[in-house]
This record gives structure tokens, C-alpha cells and sequence, in this order.
């Protein structure tokens, strides 16, 4: 391993620093590699991917409009089918910021 061009005794470095550096430097990459594939075999857990497929249950229903709480939040629904609260419900699209929902068989929970 040439790092330095020279012959002088002071200025060379030890092989066991190399090496060192070399082992610690490999370690250091495997284990950032590890935690970065770990974090892309996640589920996604923000934006819109992530409602998709989700199952919620019917708060309210006033009138035509029904709404869900999914994840912390209040949604407007739109089912083809009658719901009740506490419906169970599948998230299938959204449009216009309101959930395209499925009435999940079984009625209630």
C-alpha cells in the first residue's frame, strides 16, 4: 500500500494503522448497507400509498356523507352500499380527497 512516496522513517505509516482504518472503515459500510436495506423492505407509511387497502370503521353518517377515522384523521366516504357506524370499511381509491370505500362483508363489527 503506497500512500506516501517516501523512504523517511518519520513520515511512513504503520501497516497495523492501515489495516485498522481498512477492518473499521468495512464495518462502518456494512452496517449503514444493513440499516439501508432494512429501511427499503419497510412499508410505505406516509402519503396516499399507504391507504390503500386500509381497513377503518364509520363514525357518523349525516345524511349522504359518511366519515371514517383512519389513522388519526377524519375522511369523508363514499361507498355504493348503505353504511351505518361502525361499519367496517376498505379503502379501494380516493378522488377528491374522499375515500372510495368497499363495505367489508360481516356488517358491524
Amino acid at each position: 500500500v503506497m500512500l506516501m512516496d517516501t523512504q523517511l522513517p518519520g513520515y511512513q505509516i504503520a501497516m497495523p494503522m492501515i489495516v485498522a482504518f481498512t477492518v473499521f472503515s468495512v464495518v462502518v459500510l456494512v452496517f449503514a448497507l444493513g440499516l439501508v436495506m432494512r429501511a427499503r423492505r419497510q412499508a410505505v407509511v406516509t402519503g396516499l400509498d399507504h391507504l390503500f387497502g386500509a381497513s377503518a370503521v364509520v363514525e357518523s353518517v349525516t345524511g349522504e356523507v359518511a366519515w371514517v377515522r383512519l389513522d388519526g384523521e377524519l375522511w369523508e366516504v363514499a361507498c355504493e352500499d348503505s353504511l351505518a357506524p361502525d361499519d367496517t370499511v376498505t379503502v379501494e381509491t380516493i378522488e377528491d380527497l374522499i375515500l372510495q370505500v368497499t363495505k367489508d362483508k360481516g356488517g358491524n363489527t
